[in-house]
């Protein structure tokens, strides 16, 4: 039986499962985690693997995206997707925003498998899923690089400005052989 699995290692850990696994995490590509103690800064998104179809020549799979905020222990939908004000150590406001939210699946020699705009995590209905097919090859354990990125635009009531292009992480889509 074929089956598409996607797989997160983070420090040397591995961690996998088959469709129906969530992964969230930070924008700095660190895996993010919810308790009652947690106080994150930065936007959290959330992927899921659903969907998923597996005949003898390719895998088709739903990836959803979502971004997510720690609220009382538990992961929510995030209120204010596209903006982030918060006050800098040197008292001046700060207005962080972020745009253009894209999916990038790559093969092992780094070939754009798919590129999707995200849009939908710009609104504050912010769920949205991208279908995609993944092709089988008689490789032994295909691996394909997901990753989700956008820009972000930092404004300080000082004057100051920069964008910078973000990456929650990389999200690695394993198609292996289950027995």
């Amino acid at each position: 039986m074929k089956a598409l699995i996607m797989v997160l290692s983070l420090m040397g850990f591995g961690f996998s499962a088959q469709a129906g696994v969530s992964i969230v995490k930070a924008f700095d590509g660190n895996v993010a985690y919810c308790n009652q103690e947690t106080r994150l800064k930065g936007k959290v998104i959330q992927v899921e693997m659903t969907n998923v179809v597996s005949n003898d020549s390719q895998d088709d799979a739903t990836m959803t995206v979502s971004l997510v905020k720690c609220e009382n222990g538990s992961w929510v939908k995030d209120t204010q997707p596209s903006v982030e004000n918060y006050t800098a150590p040197n008292g001046e406001q700060v207005k962080v925003t972020y745009s253009n939210y894209e999916l990038l699946i790559v093969n092992k020699n780094y070939d754009i498998v798919l590129q999707t705009e995200l849009s939908h995590l710009n609104t504050v209905n912010n769920t949205q899923s991208a279908q995609f097919s993944l092709v089988r090859t008689r490789d032994a354990g295909q691996i394909f690089e997901a990753s989700i990125r956008a820009i972000k635009h930092v404004e300080a009531s000082g004057g100051q400005k920069f964008s910078e292009v973000i990456n929650f992480g990389v999200f690695n889509v394993r198609l292996t052989d289950i027995n």
